[in-house]
């Protein structure tokens, strides 16, 4: 349902990474489960004080689900809150006035306005979780900071081009300590790798395209890429590193505990 053009002013955004206001675009009661001994089974309905909205970051404008709750006794202009759903969508005309505040509040700055509900509300949970940058098991060290890198990027909404550029980084650090610090550039080492039989063929493919998109990234002249397109780059990278690095060194362990028993 909509709702007047209420916000939740500094809370974390999980997308980009930054301390920022939310306008909260739908409101709608959050429910609870309990079980009717009448019907002799459980059904819902719908929590008291308890709320779910989808919001928009105020500065990457991607969205995020709040829940949040209002508080017993929670006053507003300095009156206590009676029906916190009413109260949130604006529906404070004269006639339901009594039943929303127990006295007068500014009621066109509601209806008109919006809240900055922070300081009402209580914030019980935000999705998606945030997920901070990692990298993958037995990567080199050099190559996992540029890889971690890359994920700081590709969270802050300014510099996603950028992260294309970190993630081609990324693959030629592996790529180098791969082949033990061989020079020339990145197209002729991951052919050199290939033929040599260092990388398989696929390994080789994986790279090439993300030193391709890398270059892409490194050319303001270029379309500005779409956030599902480095995303996917950020795959690509992370599933290099894993053939690459994590998966040959589990199987390598796992050999030598088999020899050893």
């Amino acid at each position: 349902m909509g709702c007047p053009p209420h916000s939740i002013g500094e809370v974390y955004c999980p997308n980009c990474k930054r301390q920022t206001a939310f306008g909260l675009i739908h409101i709608h009661q959050a429910t609870e489960v309990f079980y009717d001994a009448d019907k002799g089974g459980f059904t819902y309905k719908p929590a008291e004080g308890r709320f779910k909205a989808i919001a928009e970051c105020q500065k990457c404008r991607d969205t995020i689900l709040i829940e949040f709750s209002f508080p017993k006794g929670t006053m507003v202009f300095g009156y206590k809150v009676k029906e916190p759903f009413s109260f949130l969508l604006g529906n404070v005309d004269s006639g339901t006035l009594e039943e929303i505040v127990s006295g007068t509040a500014d009621i066109a700055h509601i209806v008109s306005r919006g809240l900055n509900l922070r300081e009402f509300t209580t914030i019980d949970k935000i999705y998606p979780e945030d997920i901070s940058p990692s990298c993958p098991e037995y990567v080199p060290e050099d190559v996992c900071n540029y890889f971690i890198e890359a994920q700081e990027l590709l969270l802050n909404c300014d510099s996603r081009r950028f992260a294309l550029v970190a993630f081609r980084l990324t693959v030629e650090a592996a790529i180098r300590h791969i082949l033990e610090g061989e020079k020339g550039s990145l197209r002729d080492l991951i052919r050199k790798a290939s033929k040599d039989g260092v990388i398989p063929g696929i390994l080789a493919d994986l790279a090439d395209t993300i030193r391709a998109l890398g270059n892409v990234g490194a050319h303001p002249e270029e379309l500005e890429p779409f956030i599902g397109e480095i995303e996917e780059v950020y795959e690509f990278t992370r599933l290099f590193l894993e053939l690459a690095f994590t998966y040959p060194e589990r199987i390598r362990r796992l050999r030598e505990k088999l020899i050893t028993s």
